[in-house]
């Protein structure tokens, strides 16, 4: 492992080249330092819950109580039937009064995860603000608040673009690049904590035994400490763990994705190409490799002149009214 160069920002011109220029993930200095929340999160841990509690919409927020002496690990149960932690819905004030009373790990703990600022603490993103819609012009972030005790989020990937940052606490961040897959030792695609797949390697712990492989990914990991005001970039589909290490840790996240919403899922493809291609002998399979890498992952190597321009179909960049075109080849195939 090695840590993960930082600097400083002077403009939000400087930012938005950076989100869309970097393939690597960049820690960013005090990019947040001025937030009104971060101040708060700085006086003191009820300082900040009172600052949220002035957006907050009345709404329950969903929350996760982990066991005591799992270390704020949130994972699965030790048969892997079932998680171990357990969700609940709270009032944020309920929420807020439990996170407070952390002491430490022999109560266990509390956290909260992905809750959209905008549907439950309206107000917040206007008095808290980082300009990241420039980026992609035909995007809009979905901006959310992470809250907890001392809790630890195994290795996973997200398909958008992602800047943290970090509110209050001290966050450690271990992000492996994304081809480090088959040295993490995957969990279950359809079966997770939150979503997305995660490593079933303990961090703080690893288990070389039974995870030789994990030792490669480490020689590539990239280490980052987020203290309150710093940002973090990581981009789409590198692995990330993190590590709230205080009593009380805040983050804010900006996801965006680089391709409008009318493109679809990748993760559908993915579980389409499972059922479809997997089972193929392996000449047949390396056969829809080849295919595949002419039409998608190489596709701007490919030479259509050879084509008449009203036959380009899917050769040509698709566009909204392509991508509906392709959803009913594909709906009018799944319907046989």
């Amino acid at each position: 492992m090695r840590p993960l160069n930082s600097l400083t920002i002077k403009s939000m011109t400087e930012l938005d080249e950076l989100l869309s220029s970097s393939e690597q993930p960049v820690h960013i200095k005090g990019l947040c330092q001025h937030w009104p929340a971060v101040t708060a999160g700085k006086t003191s841990d009820q300082a900040l819950v009172s600052y949220l509690a002035q957006f907050d919409q009345g709404l329950p927020v969903t929350t996760y109580r982990y066991p005591a002496g799992s270390t704020g690990r949130i994972f699965y149960n030790e048969a892997l039937t079932g998680f171990n932690f357990e969700a609940q819905q709270l009032p944020f004030s309920a929420f807020a009064e439990q996170l407070l009373g952390y002491k430490d790990d022999a109560s266990g703990g509390l956290y909260l995860g992905s809750t959209l600022l905008d549907k439950w603490f309206s107000g917040f993103t206007d008095a808290n603000c980082l300009d990241v819609s420039t980026p992609y012009q035909h995007m809009t972030p979905l901006v959310s608040l992470w809250m907890g005790n001392p809790s630890r989020v195994a290795a996973h990937f997200d398909f958008p673009d992602n800047l943290a940052c970090c509110i209050s606490g001290r966050r450690h961040v271990t992000l492996f690049p994304p081809e480090q897959i088959d040295n993490l030792y995957i969990g279950p695609l359809d079966f997770n904590p939150g979503g997305q797949p995660i490593s079933m390697v303990d961090l703080k712990a690893p288990d070389y035994a039974r995870f030789p492989k994990f030792r490669l990914a480490l020689e590539q990991a990239l280490t980052a400490e987020l203290e309150p005001g710093d940002g973090l970039f990581i981009p789409s589909m590198w692995w990330h763990a993190i590590d709230g290490r205080e009593r009380v840790n805040t983050l804010v996240n900006y996801w965006w994705r680089n391709t409008p919403a009318y493109l679809g899922a990748p993760i559908d493809v993915l579980l389409h190409a499972m059922m479809s291609l997997k089972e193929l002998p392996k000449r047949q399979r390396e056969g829809w490799k080849h295919l595949l890498d002419h039409y998608v992952f190489n596709h701007e190597q490919q030479d259509s002149e050879h084509l008449p321009k009203q036959r380009l179909g899917p050769h040509t960049p698709i566009d909204a009214g392509a991508a509906q075109r392709l959803r009913t080849m594909l709906l009018n195939k799944f319907g046989r």
